[in-house]
């Protein structure tokens, strides 16, 4: 919904009270734009949008300001929504939390590690079977881990 507010240029009725909002007087004026339906594309040619325009007093006879007996109204009349935007916590215990992080932080030291090896200049050659008694940990990690709110998505099989 768009809402601004201007000068009433023709007699225009307000949407909460009923009463008429005289030219020349100021008022708040709200466009509501449908929602589109679903099987409708984008850029339809036999799309048609009709906006619902509504007016209301910035303060009427009474002393009343309707623009905001309305928002107020309808906020209540809504229920109160909260959003969380972080990632929904793991229904587990914090003694079972704690030895969970525990477990995530020695993967990384480890997956560290491996990289460290890897990365090793020609001076000092990559000890293979140290990388496989590492790859033996991990899995001994995704095998504790497991039930302590299971194995996360990002614990594939190839090691970056």
């Amino acid at each position: 919904m768009d809402i601004w507010i201007k000068e009433c240029t023709r007699q225009a009725t307000c949407q909460f009270c009923g009463k008429p909002i005289p030219k020349h007087t100021p008022m708040i004026v709200g466009k509501m734009w449908p929602k589109r339906q679903p099987e409708q594309p984008e850029h339809s040619s036999h799309r048609r949008i009709f906006a619902k325009m509504m007016y209301w007093h910035t303060c009427n006879d009474e002393g009343i300001h309707c623009w905001e007996m309305q928002g107020i109204m309808a906020m209540k009349s809504r229920p109160k929504k909260v959003s969380k935007r972080s990632r929904p916590r793991l229904e587990i215990t914090p003694e079972d939390r704690k030895l969970r992080y525990q477990i995530l932080n020695r993967r990384s030291t480890i997956c560290q590690r491996i990289r460290n090896e890897l990365e090793r200049t020609d001076d000092i050659p990559t000890d293979f079977a140290r990388i496989a008694r590492y790859g033996e940990h991990l899995e001994e990690l995704r095998i504790q881990i497991e039930p302590l709110g299971g194995v996360p998505k990002n614990w594939s099989h190839s090691e970056k």
